[in-house]
């Protein structure tokens, strides 16, 4: 592909109104192309852009876009440089070298979707990333499960008590038992000081049956509490051995 042509000779070859008489819209287009070279050989493809840009709108000869195409491609605006090179082809009818453009068009067109397709793929790459990031602040934010060791009484300490377990429920229904007595004998007493019949025999009903839960309550507390104090002594009788 060439360079950037010079457009001022260019120009003045092809149709000669620059060499005999141009407009002043032509006289400062050229100015402009002549700047914008100036600039594209310093290296400075952007600003060489825009004054070719500017250029083409006071002069739109197709010799400014190839220029124009030349400076957006060296400055890495692929698809500007594409459309540039295109609207040159369309418009320029004599090209000597239309293959070589329409080739190197090609290849620009590979070029941005290879760059594209790099894009993407960095894209993916950063937000694969910051998900895992993302998961791992998650992470660090739940608090870590602890297992607690359950409390476990020792079985030799469990069959120990249990002795002493069983008297002590026994112990609990003589107690009962002696209440329900002591009960059964104030409704006894209270029927015999009422002079009244009716509640008299009332009140010794109630007095015979607290009697029966009574006698009933002491004889079951006193076989458990009896039981329990057995299996304590003949547990404590077995550890001395």
């Amino acid at each position: 592909m060439r360079g950037m042509i010079v457009l001022l000779a260019v120009l003045m070859a092809c149709g000669g109104r620059v060499a005999v008489a141009a407009s002043s819209g032509e006289q400062a287009a050229l100015k402009l192309v002549a700047r914008a070279e100036q600039s594209f050989k310093a290296g400075r493809f952007d600003e060489a852009a825009k004054l070719l840009r500017e250029a083409h709108q006071l002069m739109p000869a197709p010799v400014i876009l190839y220029n124009l195409a030349r400076a957006l491609e060296s400055g890495g605006d692929l698809p500007g440089a594409i459309d540039a090179f295109e609207r040159y082809v369309a418009t320029e009818q004599t090209i000597d070298d239309r293959a070589s453009i329409e080739k190197h068009v090609q290849v620009l067109r590979e070029q941005l979707l290879e760059r594209e397709a790099m894009r993407r793929e960095l894209k993916e790459r950063e937000q694969r990333e910051n998900e895992r990031k993302q998961r791992d602040l998650d992470a660090a934010a739940i608090p870590p499960v602890v297992d607690r060791p359950s409390v476990v009484i020792p079985r030799s300490r469990a069959r120990r008590a249990a002795p002493f377990i069983v008297a002590g429920i026994g112990g609990l229904a003589l107690v009962a038992g002696g209440g329900l007595g002591g009960a059964g004998l104030s409704e006894h007493r209270a029927a015999v000081d009422d002079p009244v019949g009716a509640t008299a025999a009332h009140h010794q009903v109630s007095a015979e049956r607290l009697g029966l839960a009574s006698t009933i309550t002491l004889s079951v507390g006193g076989v458990i509490a009896g039981a329990g104090l057995v299996w304590g002594i003949v547990e404590v009788a077995r550890r001395r051995r």
